[in-house]
């Protein structure tokens, strides 16, 4: 079964580890701090840079409600679960749904959407893949 995930108060509790993990993940993540955002606002990354970027972050895109699901099947508070299923149910209805909103944004990068599908994650993206999984 999956982890449960409480919040009262008193020593370290599974949500305050799975904050932290969470927030490790962002790091590890982070466009900003590797300098990528920037140079993209500078406009220096190449086409094939961003193509690159696109693709990879599809596969991020495509386990985030995975992710949430997880989550939410192992919060032990009720109304913490009511409140991640409003977001979940809300961002489920939304159409186009938020992978296909990617791939418009790989498309305009001149990425064929099966090609953005099928393509392996590279290795960073597959270790942040593998981490999102174990939460």
């Amino acid at each position: 079964m999956g982890t449960t995930y409480r919040t009262e108060a008193g020593g370290p509790s599974a949500a305050r580890t799975l904050t932290a993990t969470i927030e490790s993940l962002v790091v590890e993540r982070d466009i900003a701090a590797s300098g990528f955002l920037a140079r993209w606002v500078d406009g220096t990354v190449s086409r094939d840079e961003l193509r690159a970027y696109a693709t990879q972050n599809h596969h991020v895109v495509e386990a985030f409600p995975r992710l949430v699901a997880r989550v939410y099947a192992g919060i032990a508070d009720a109304s913490l679960r009511r409140e991640l299923v409003t977001i979940m149910a809300a961002e489920d209805q939304h159409r186009p749904a938020t992978s296909d909103l990617w791939l418009r944004v790989c498309a305009s990068l001149g990425l064929f959407s099966d090609t953005v599908r099928r393509a392996p994650a590279d290795e960073p993206t597959a270790r942040f893949l593998v981490r999102l999984d174990a939460l």
